[in-house]
This record gives C-alpha cells, structure tokens and sequence, in this order.
C-alpha cells in the first residue's frame, strides 16, 4: 500500500490482506495450498502469481470495488528461458504483468496501462 501527499510517498507498507467493512478477510492472496510467485501494486489493483510448482495463475484485485479476477497464466517461459512477464487471457483481454508495469488490453488496444508501485 502506498500513501501520498501533495505527490510525495509517506507510507509504503506490504499488504498481506485485504479485509471487508465487516471484518472479514477478502483475500489473502494466494489460495490456500497454493505458493505466492509474485505480489504487485498498482495505482488501481493488488495482484497475485500463484501456484504450486510453477505459476499457474492470475489473481487481481480491484481497489475501488473489490473485483476478483482468477485466470490462468499463459506459459512463462520461452524455449525453456523464463520471461520476466506473466500473461493471463480471458477471451479478447490480455493481462500482462511485469515487475515495471500492467498493461490490460482488449483487441491489442492497452485499456489500462499502469505503472507497478510496489513488486515482491
């Protein structure tokens, strides 16, 4: 989480959980059973990697309204190298993740293009 005033950072703190007016926990990330690969922060969503052995998916988490998307990511590697990006598709939206960037696009036009404020 990151908080600013008159555009400079006073707090930067990880979040570990997002939790409902009522008390109860939203989500802790990752399901359970399931390894934490990548925790990302931008100015709109908190987004999770997950997966057991590899990542396997895709989970954001909408700042404003509290929206869960869970997709599976697309392969992670190339010719056996592993990419510095995860992508997940959901029909003709593309999520593309990196440790600088999201970009969400539809038809191959960036909808959402934000910058990462905090990676783990």
């Amino acid at each position: 989480m990151i908080v600013t005033k008159s555009g400079r950072i006073i707090l930067r703190e990880k979040v570990i959980s997002v939790v409902k007016g009522d008390g109860e926990t939203l989500s802790t990330g990752c399901p359970e059973n399931n390894k934490t690969f990548a925790q990302a922060e931008t100015q709109s969503f908190f987004i999770y990697i997950c997966g057991n052995e590899n990542p396997s998916s895709y989970i954001s988490i909408a700042r404003t309204n509290n929206t869960i998307i869970n997709l599976p990511l697309q392969k992670t590697s190339q010719n056996g190298v592993k990419t510095n990006q995860y992508i997940a598709i959901n029909g003709n939206i593309s999520f593309i993740l990196t440790d600088k960037i999201l970009r969400i696009s539809r038809d191959g036009q960036n909808i959402v293009k934000e910058k990462v404020l905090q990676w783990n």
